[in-house]
């Protein structure tokens, strides 16, 4: 083996995921990405932690090399560099970040359907490369192995999401959740849908409100931080991928990953009240520390990643 692919080959991609299922999921699809466009080897840091409970081998197939909390800690410790490209010789590129910009030059969180379909065919190519757990497949193809184009996805994001001081998980209102119901029951009266929600009441309400229109899956786990619950609301969130249409909360990468498993076809409606909505933006404009936050945000995002250099390798 000659000297330059010796080196080439102990460079190295780090794909941080220690954020919610969702937005770990966008980190490892953007890793993917620079680790095939680079030539880089992919190392894969997934903590257990109260926003995703389940380890990366109970979920997926996939033998990419983990990394320790230690190993990760020790390559960060040595010195940084941001860089506006992200092929380079730099030894270590870590990579946290879920706006999956390693696919476009634009921001595309977020956009469904306006996403170029030259990207939106990218991200997919990555996508189908991520190795599921079969139990969790055979779970989600035995759920909603009834469903037809007469059922509709309903992703309502509560809990935490609720609580965020931005305001951000109250811009879809139950009321406005509701209200597309019935117009959907209007168009058809056969439409049924399957609704996830981490609220129980929630659930609830709308079957007393709907009848058996309403489809639900059973969960043990009530908390995401309980055994289980990842593993729970990804078999959903397959589940709700299959349906024909998704009705989601604003700001939500959960509704954002069933499209992608979806395969990017189904029709996204995301429920928003605008009053709320404006109070989120003037709340964001009102807040210093949320202003200084996404200004800084916005300037790491045009360098896109950052990367670490280990002195020690020549």
């Amino acid at each position: 083996m000659n000297l330059k692919l010796k080196q080439v080959q102990k460079r190295e991609i780090i794909a941080v995921c220690r954020g919610g299922f969702s937005n770990r999921i966008k980190c490892l699809l953007s890793s993917m990405k620079v680790s095939e466009d680079t030539g880089r080897i992919l190392k894969v840091y997934w903590p257990k932690n109260p926003y995703c409970n389940e380890s990366f081998e109970e979920i997926f197939d996939n033998d990419f090399i983990q990394i320790s909390r230690d190993e990760l800690e020790s390559k960060l410790k040595r010195r940084l560099s941001v860089l506006n490209k992200f092929k380079t010789n730099k030894k270590f590129l870590i990579i946290e970040e879920a706006s999956l910009m390693p696919f476009s030059d634009k921001n595309i969180s977020l956009k469904y359907d306006k996403i170029p379909q030259d990207v939106i065919k990218d991200i997919l190519f990555y996508l189908v490369k991520i190795k599921i757990k079969k139990e969790l497949l055979d779970k989600s193809k035995s759920f909603s192995r009834g469903f037809d184009k007469n059922v509709v996805a309903i992703f309502i994001r509560r809990g935490d999401f609720l609580e965020l001081k931005s305001g951000i998980g109250k811009v879809s209102c139950i009321k406005d959740f509701k209200m597309k119901v019935k117009k959907e029951i209007e168009k058809n009266s056969s439409m049924k849908f399957y609704l996830a929600t981490e609220d129980n009441f929630l659930k609830e309400d709308f079957k007393i409100l709907f009848g058996k229109r309403i489809i639900t899956y059973h969960k043990k786990a009530f908390l995401r931080e309980d055994p289980g619950a990842v593993k729970e609301a990804f078999i959903e969130l397959l589940s709700l991928a299959n349906c024909k249409s998704i009705i989601g909360n604003y700001g939500s990468t959960f509704t954002e990953m069933i499209w992608f498993f979806g395969g990017c076809r189904q029709k996204v409606d995301i429920v928003v009240n605008n009053q709320r909505l404006e109070e989120y933006f003037q709340n964001e404009k009102n807040n210093l520390m949320i202003r200084i936050k996404r200004i800084i945000y916005n300037i790491l995002s045009l360098w896109r990643f950052r990367f670490v250099e280990d002195p020690k390798i020549k």
